[in-house]
Order: structure tokens, then sequence, then C-alpha cells
């Protein structure tokens, strides 16, 4: 398997975490992806292989500006050029192409909103991660956390680890 993304992502325990086992090809520049790309496909030609590409400007200008912005409108023309280029190298080596997205890139209503506030950060062990789909809590008192009122909102699904594992969410 290879791993095409960002080489700011290279390293981090997210992208260790995901692309386990894979070789991973950093890009400096969107514009890389296909040439490098281009060439993994000639070094596995003849060989079975799994290429993973991922764009992170379009997800990451969405939380910036919204997914309705210029500046993703911007960057979904670059993205479609960019999969023109990638069809074309998929073509000349005989494979296939699979895309997807991760979420959609859906404007939050600002309405909807929940702030995790102080009262609610003494009860965790370290700062939220995560995003704005999926927050990760820790916490040595996880009875405590459940039961705070800001968990209590009708557009939340709270878990224990080990429920999102049993889930099939990890």
């Amino acid at each position: 398997a290879v791993a095409i993304s960002a080489k700011a992502h290279e390293g981090t325990g997210f992208t260790d975490l995901l692309h386990q086992g894979a070789q991973y090809l950093g890009y400096e520049g969107q514009s890389e992806i296909p040439y490098l790309l281009q060439t993994s496909l000639e070094r596995h030609q003849g060989r079975r292989s799994f290429h993973y590409v991922y764009w992170h400007l379009v997800d990451t200008l969405s939380h910036n500006y919204g997914p309705l912005s210029e500046p993703c409108a911007l960057e979904m023309e670059f993205v479609d050029l960019m999969l023109g280029k990638i069809m074309d190298c998929c073509a000349r080596a005989g494979q296939t192409l699979l895309l997807t997205a991760d979420h959609g890139q859906v404007a939050l209503d600002p309405a909807r909103a929940l702030v995790l506030g102080q009262d609610l950060a003494r009860h965790l062990r370290y700062p939220p991660a995560g995003g704005r789909q999926a927050c990760y809590l820790a916490t040595d008192d996880p009875k405590s956390l459940r039961a705070h009122p800001t968990l209590h909102h009708k557009d939340l699904l709270v878990f224990s680890t080990d429920e999102a594992v049993a889930r099939g969410w990890f």
C-alpha cells in the first residue's frame, strides 16, 4: 500500500495510525500528487497495489472559511484539474480509480454549535481532540463527564472508547 498525502502530516499520530505498513509519499504542493502517483504506479507495474491519495485543503479551507466560500470553490477547481491528471495516470497504468469523500462539507448552523466551556474542561485530562464531527474527550472520571449537562444535547452521541470500538467506529 502507498499513501500520498501532505508531507506536513507525515509522522503524526493520526497519520501513522491510518497508514500502518504503507509507504508514505509526502507532497509539499498538491500539484506533486499526479507525479508521485505516476512514479509509484510505474514502480508497482505488474504487481497488485493500493494507492491512497488525500487532498487536505478542501477540508481545511471548509473549516476556515465555510464550505460554500470562494476559497473552497477555487480549491475544488484545482482538485478537478488534478483529478483529471490522476485519471490519466490510472488509465495509462490500467488501474481503477475509486473516489470517496469523508463528510461532504456541510456548513454548520451557528445556532446548533455546541461550546465546550470551562465547567466541562475541568473534567478533562487533556484538551479535546478530533474535530467538529467527532470530538475525543479523555477523563479520569468517565461517570462525571458523561453526566455533564453539555453532553446531553439532542445532536450528540456519547460513547466510551469500548462502546465506539464495539460499534465499529475504530
